[in-house]
């Protein structure tokens, strides 16, 4: 009875995604048909997006880099305070299913003094044009 209600839950659940199952004779067992399978880079995609909410302000390069795994893309840049600021950026957002990861599909990770401080393309930018003006004021005051 389990196994039944089991398979299915599978059937139903394949109808609502728009994939299909299909039912193993050999091996007993309910598969995806190879069309419906999900690529390397869309498991990438969900397990990033997922580990984007365990982040946490004030972790070291090496916690990132153990929650996240290492970049799919690196940057530096200049800070305010003449710091060098890192950012990692990790696939989270799949728009040309074509396997390569562009900025675009990226999310930024915010790396100074070491430290995480903060991520997302909105607080990137917010980071990249402080360091910017700072720059600027910096030249004009020359």
């Amino acid at each position: 009875m389990k196994e039944s209600l089991t398979v299915f839950l599978m059937f139903v659940a394949a109808g609502l995604s728009g994939c299909s199952f299909y039912w193993n004779h050999d091996s007993k067992t309910v598969a995806w048909k190879p069309e419906c399978e999900p690529l390397a880079y869309e498991i990438e995609d969900r397990k990033n997006t997922f580990n984007l909410g365990r982040l946490e302000r004030g972790m070291d390069s090496d916690e990132v880099y153990s929650l996240m795994g290492m970049p799919d893309l690196y940057g530096e840049f200049g800070t305010a305070d003449e710091d060098v600021g890192k950012v990692f950026f990790y696939y989270t957002g799949t728009k040309v299913s074509d396997g390569s990861a562009t900025l675009e599909e990226c999310t930024p990770l915010v790396m100074v003094d070491g430290k995480l401080t903060g991520w997302g393309a909105d607080f990137y930018r917010e980071v990249k044009a402080r360091a910017e003006a700072a720059e600027k004021k910096e030249a004009f005051e020359r």
